[in-house]
């Protein structure tokens, strides 16, 4: 598996280069790219904090002499199974985002739904310029949701470049 850090870069510098050289035909691709990105990223936030969490939880047990076991495999594969809607409130409520991003993420969640499960009816996905702006706009969720990757892994557990989880 990849270093999440590298999948995170390498689709940036994709979208990145499709927006500078304006490729229009690359946009709507790049748009479900980044939406089916958010939605993993997210569910790797949520699965690293519970798992940090616990980890500390049975730090102080065991300080204490406590027995106390945590199945951080079962942790994680339980985030991979929540659905988006689940996964971003769940965010919420373990303190990652704030209300507001919670709630762009929810329309997000919302258009997303709609454009795969109705794209017959997607009319936009033509138009080069709503097209455009719609993937800016997704793209700056993807840097927030990456901006709080880096302050959870880096800052509040201490992960060091080289010991970056792949992802799940």
């Amino acid at each position: 598996m990849a270093n999440i850090i590298e999948v995170v870069n390498q689709i940036g510098d994709e979208v990145e280069q499709s927006l500078t050289n304006n490729d229009i035909n690359e946009f709507f691709k790049q748009t479900i790219l980044l939406l089916s990105l958010t939605e993993n990223l997210l569910k790797y936030l949520v699965a690293t904090k519970i798992c940090w969490d616990e980890s500390c939880i049975q730090s102080e047990k065991s300080d204490k002499g406590e027995e106390y076991s945590v199945d951080f495999g079962e942790i994680r594969d339980k985030a991979k199974d929540y659905s988006f809607n689940v996964t971003i409130d769940r965010a919420r409520a373990l303190g990652l985002i704030s209300e507001d991003l919670k709630n762009r993420l929810h329309e997000l969640r919302k258009e997303r739904n709609d454009l795969i499960h109705e794209l017959y009816l997607f009319q936009e996905r033509n138009d080069a310029e709503f097209m455009r702006e719609n993937l800016i706009r997704v793209k700056g969720i993807v840097m927030e949701l990456t901006a709080i990757f880096e302050e959870l892994i880096y800052e509040e557990i201490g992960v060091d470049e080289p010991e970056v989880l792949e992802t799940i």
